[in-house]
């Protein structure tokens, strides 16, 4: 084991290494953990490179990398004297990012990255991953070390200098390419990037208007309206929504539900019923289920049909979230009649709660009860990504994006 941890450098230090070598450091942690060594588990579980590593291998992956960070309640690491609660609870946090991560849209990129490690990989949703000098100062050293441009072993000091850094090294990319081979970049979560983090108007991360010739960008993101996307790109594009994917993730859903309960086929419960209230009340959402099923394991798997109304913490830490977003600087008094509307004005049948039909309310709707014509298009717009928007006989129809975050807001704003 000697030489074995280099932090900061952890990357060169991977590349270096065969196979074997990088699978066993990968499985560390739970070494660290029974020895008790705090500091060195500690300082795995906040470097970035271990994180995209365990992510990108094949034998490992996500949910490996989230089961890590469950070593930090080992009796051998709780019981030191050194131990220190305020890194345990950063740490988990990380951790809830990345069990937020793992699902719908976030899931469908990382096991892309997963089966494709060549694709550069970064997750704007990770503590402290979302401002843009970090961006171009991880990506760009990616770049660098998996295409070994020896005339580049440097990376940017400033924004202005990696915006320029990560144009030439596409360029040189694809100039380098052979016939059909690609650069991939897969970014995670383009809505936690904080946009004050960069010049006003620019890209989001600086990412380039034009792209050469073998070089494609992959993005995932919550809804938004194209005109506040934050990206100005002239060059060929295609959005897919998994909205418009409804009866997948339906099946996805319910194959996900019985492998969950598989692993939980002790305990007593009828599935199918389970699985079909389950569906329902996630509305096509994956992350409400993936943190509910989570969350019952502690559980008689079977309360969760008489306990709907209780929400999981880290549910509750992601609306948190959400809504600190929504507030931004503060509530004008036309947004806060809004969201009173959304939140209280808003019924759902219950008959159609199936994920195939929900309630919402038009714009001239809600402007006849808040009496205000002016900025509620608006207001609903800078909310985009947290709302349901239906087209009803030419009408847009808004509702908040699912029926436990409209609760929650309506107990807790």
């Amino acid at each position: 084991m000697k030489g074995f941890l280099v932090m900061g450098n952890l990357s060169i230090w991977l590349a270096q290494k065969s196979q074997e070598e990088i699978e066993h450091f990968l499985a560390v942690p739970r070494m660290f953990a029974e020895g008790g060594t705090f500091d060195k588990l500690c300082c795995l579980l906040c470097d970035f490179d271990f994180i995209a590593a365990k992510i990108n291998h094949r034998q490992f992956g996500l949910q490996t990398l989230i089961d890590d960070y469950n070593l930090l309640e080992h009796s051998q690491i709780l019981n030191q004297s050194k131990c220190n609660p305020q890194k345990i609870k950063a740490l988990k946090l990380v951790q809830g990012a990345l069990q937020l991560s793992g699902s719908g849209k976030s899931a469908i990129l990382a096991k892309y990255v997963t089966e494709n490690p060549d694709v550069i990989y970064y997750n704007a949703q990770l503590e402290g991953k979302n401002r843009a000098d970090e961006f171009l100062h991880n990506v760009c050293q990616q770049i660098v070390e998996t295409r070994n441009f020896a005339s580049l072993q440097y990376v940017p000091n400033n924004d202005g200098e990696g915006s320029w850094l990560l144009s030439l090294l596409l360029q040189k990319i694809s100039l380098s390419l052979a016939p059909n081979q690609k650069l991939i970049i897969a970014i995670d979560a383009l809505d936690a990037i904080d946009r004050n983090s960069q010049t006003l108007g620019s890209n989001l991360f600086y990412l380039p208007r034009y792209l050469p010739d073998g070089v494609y960008f992959l993005l995932t993101r919550r809804p938004f309206a194209r005109e506040k996307s934050g990206l100005l790109i002239e060059t060929p594009f295609q959005t897919v929504s998994l909205e418009e994917y409804s009866e997948q993730n339906r099946e996805d859903m319910q194959v996900y539900i019985q492998q969950v309960l598989g692993e939980k086929s002790r305990l007593n419960v009828r599935e199918e019923e389970l699985c079909h209230r389950l569906i329902n009340q996630s509305e096509n959402n994956f992350m409400y289920l993936t943190q509910v099923l989570s969350a019952m394991e502690p559980l008689k798997i079977v309360d969760i049909l008489q306990t709907t109304s209780l929400l999981p913490p880290s549910l509750i830490t992601y609306y948190k979230q959400h809504w600190q977003k929504m507030q931004g600087q503060g509530l004008s008094p036309v947004e806060l009649k809004v969201l009173h509307v959304l939140t209280h004005k808003i019924t759902i049948d219950s008959s159609v709660a199936s994920g195939d039909l929900r309630g919402g309310i038009s714009t001239g709707a809600i402007a006849q009860i808040i009496e205000e014509e002016y900025e509620i298009q608006e207001v609903l717009e800078n909310w985009l990504e947290f709302l349901q928007q239906q087209q009803v006989g030419g009408d847009s129809y808004y509702s908040f994006y699912h029926w436990s975050f409209r609760d929650w807001l309506g107990s807790n704003s």
